[in-house]
This record gives C-alpha cells, sequence and structure tokens, in this order.
C-alpha cells in the first residue's frame, strides 16, 4: 500500500505527542511493508537528513524568516502531494496527523483520506481556561478559534478518523455529532526497546545540571502550555518541599516568565531546576533519575509520557483527566488526583516518596501495563482502518 502521511511534526521538529506519534507509526507501517512518503516542513535552508529507515521524507518548503509557517506549509503541501503522485502514481491512502491540513478544499487527492486525533483543539482551550482574546492572539496554536474550526471540517471532509483513546473518541463523537462508526480507537503504542542507562550515565547528567542529592520530582511538558498543568505542580511542590527537602525538575520548551513569576510567589525558587529542550537520550537518563514523575495536566487525549516513566521503573502521580484513566489505575499502577487539586497532589507525592511499598508495587504493576501497548499492533490496526477507507 502507498501511504501519504502529513505531519507538520515531524523529528527533528518534535512539539509533542503529535511529532513522536508521527515518527513511530510510520516506522510501524513500514516495517510491516507498505511504502510511506511523510511530508512535513523544511524550514528555509536547513540541512539534515531527511532518510528515516524505508520511509521517505517529501519535505515541504517553508520559509522560516516569513510568518505563519503552518498557512506557508498548508498552502504548499497539494502541490507537493501532486508532485509524488505524477512520479509514481496516486496514493492508497492520505493519513492526516491531527490539524496538519487546512481542509478549506474537501480533498487533497482523489485518494481517501484518514485523520488522527489526538484531542481536540477546543477542549484544549477550554482546559486552560483561556479568554477569547488570548486564543486569537495565539493564532496558529492549538487554542485558537481558527484550529477549531478547521478541526470541524476536517472531521467532516475526511473519510474514516482515527482518535488515539476512547476519550478522545466520545469527545469527537458528543462535540461533532459523527457517526460513531467512522470513529477508531487505536491507541498509541511503545516501542519496546532495551534503553539501558548506566549509573556512570545518570551520574553524569545529574553533575551537567547541578542536580542535589535528594529526591527529584519530574515533570515533562511545554512550560507555557496552560494544558499541561505545570502552575498546579508548583503549588503542589512548595507544600512538598515544607514535608521533605526535594527538588523539582521541569523539562521542556516554553516561556518561563508566568511560572518563575509563580515560583517567586511561592518562594520556591532555589529548588526548581529548569532544563530547557533535551534530547531523547537526555530525556531517558532523566526518566531514569527521578524518584516520581508528575502529570498534573488539566486535559490529555492519551499522555505517551506516563509510558515512559513506567519503562524507567518510575512512580507515577497523575490528574484524572482525559486519556489519563485509561492507563492509570489510582491505586494500582499509579496515584490520581482530581484536576487542579495541587493540595491532593502534594499528599499524593509525599505517600509515593515516603512509602516503599505504595512505590514498589506501582512500579511493578506499571512494568505489566507496558505490555499493553505496541506501535506494530497499533500499526496494524490503522492498516485496517486505512481497508475500510478503500472500501467505502
Amino acid at each position: 500500500m502507498r501511504i501519504a502521511f502529513v505531519t507538520f511534526e515531524f523529528p527533528p521538529h518534535i512539539n509533542g505527542g503529535a511529532g513522536v506519534y508521527a515518527d513511530l507509526i510510520t516506522s510501524g507501517l513500514s516495517s510491516l511493508g507498505h511504502e510511506v512518503t511523510i511530508f512535513t516542513p523544511r524550514f528555509g535552508n536547513e540541512k539534515m537528513d531527511y532518510s528515516h529507515e524505508s520511509r521517505k521524507v517529501s519535505p515541504i518548503y517553508v520559509r522560516q524568516s516569513r510568518p505563519m509557517h503552518a498557512l506557508q506549509f498548508w498552502m504548499n503541501l497539494p502541490e507537493g502531494i501532486r508532485r509524488e503522485e505524477r512520479n509514481k502514481g496516486r496514493f492508497d491512502i492520505v493519513h492526516i496527523n491531527g490539524i496538519s491540513y487546512w481542509f478549506m478544499h474537501r480533498k487533497l487527492t482523489q485518494s481517501p483520506q484518514t485523520i488522527t486525533i489526538h484531542h481536540l483543539s477546543r477542549d484544549a482551550a477550554r482546559s486552560g481556561d483561556l479568554s477569547y482574546t488570548s486564543r486569537v492572539r495565539d493564532l496558529q496554536g492549538e487554542n485558537s478559534p481558527l484550529m477549531a474550526f478547521i478541526e470541524r471540517r476536517a472531521v467532516a471532509s475526511v473519510d474514516r478518523i482515527i482518535a488515539v483513546s476512547d476519550y478522545t473518541r466520545m469527545r469527537l463523537i458528543d462535540e461533532y455529532h459523527i457517526e460513531p462508526t467512522r470513529v477508531t480507537t487505536i491507541r498509541n503504542g511503545f516501542s519496546h526497546i532495551n534503553y539501558s542507562v548506566t549509573d556512570d550515565e545518570i551520574n553524569a547528567t545529574r553533575r551537567s545540571l547541578c542536580l542535589p542529592d535528594k529526591p527529584l520530582i519530574l515533570f515533562v511538558g511545554r512550560i507555557d502550555d496552560p494544558r499541561k498543568g505545570l502552575d498546579i505542580l508548583l503549588k503542589a511542590f512548595k507544600n512538598v518541599r515544607s514535608r521533605i527537602d526535594s527538588s523539582l525538575i521541569v523539562v521542556g520548551q516554553g516561556n518561563r516568565r508566568k511560572m518563575e513569576d509563580l515560583q517567586n510567589e511561592l518562594g520556591i525558587c532555589k529548588d526548581v531546576i529548569y532544563t530547557g529542550f533535551v534530547s531523547d537520550f537526555e530525556l531517558r537518563r532523566l526518566y531514569n533519575l527521578c524518584d516520581v514523575y508528575v502529570c498534573p495536566s488539566r486535559l490529555e487525549g492519551f499522555g505517551l509520557t506516563l509510558l515512559d516513566a513506567m519503562n524507567a521503573g518510575k512512580p507515577i502521580v497523575a490528574s484524572n483527566v482525559g486519556a489519563i484513566p485509561e492507563i492509570i489505575k489510582d491505586g494500582d499502577n499509579g496515584l490520581l488526583f482530581s484536576r487542579g487539586d495541587y493540595r491532593t497532589l502534594s499528599e499524593k507525592i509525599i505517600e509515593v516518596l515516603t512509602n516503599n511499598k505504595i512505590k514498589n508495587d506501582i512500579i511493578a504493576k506499571g512494568r505489566e501495563t507496558l505490555k499493553r501497548f505496541d506501535w506494530h499492533i497499533s500499526a496494524e490496526q490503522t492498516v485496517g482502518v486505512y481497508g475500510s477507507s478503500i472500501r467505502k
């Protein structure tokens, strides 16, 4: 099968779960013997290797010096697909990753179209309690009213829809009144590769970041995205630190100003360590050296970081929102707290840091949970959705 995979995020340009999904689902499809051509932005004159195993990357040129990078990509994408089809014939399927096309035209090509929805853009805006004015200012971000409009057109225009969780599937059906048979849940997978991390490597990371020898709490996510809930964790950390001498490691990109203002207000500046963006290799080290992983999100369509923490053998405390309860069962393979309840969050973190039995039980159950997720299985199920789109 010839597959055109359209994605605004792809290595090395990954901002979140959608980019990880793009990389790993296309690798899975390719390993099944399908011919995958990935359409993704090339920014300016950057020099980069576009070869990815048996997958072909067809870059869509975007001028970095000009604004509206997404709009440039959307406008140049149809010609990029037509060029590939002129060379090798029509694609069997076009798979669009999230809102990676604007859907002002009904079809990119005559081929059937499938879209993966990770979470609803309007739900993301609601979860952060953002004003309409702030959403308008974020013109190309997921909180923009424009994205909600495009999302509505997208799910109406494509032949089949893939949701990465039952939560996202039900939100699509409820919000857009979609026929349930058009939406299939295919959960994200996990790459069961033995990424062993040595003590020397962990200690090297500890030294490079000047990490203290005390309990470490890890957060991974965009710093300035209200949906990720870093502000909730900072409030909880103040309570934790009053009971346990500990540090909080914050991994992720974004403007820190609001979070640093909150830290000043809470009086916790010296014990919060920002790493900024880190490589996958460095991130694995951070998962391995932390004592507890916390996901304080206000909304998650899936939660790939939860699987990464399980793989590192770490206890998890997470918010009981979105699709997280589909992965984490409270008191079993993790501890859950209600959305925004930083007081309960602090108590759960303290419980994990002080009770070895609870911590070890969570870690053991987490390793069992991880066996349910596999990108090879996700890819096989995705091919099944392609088949139903083609037969439609």
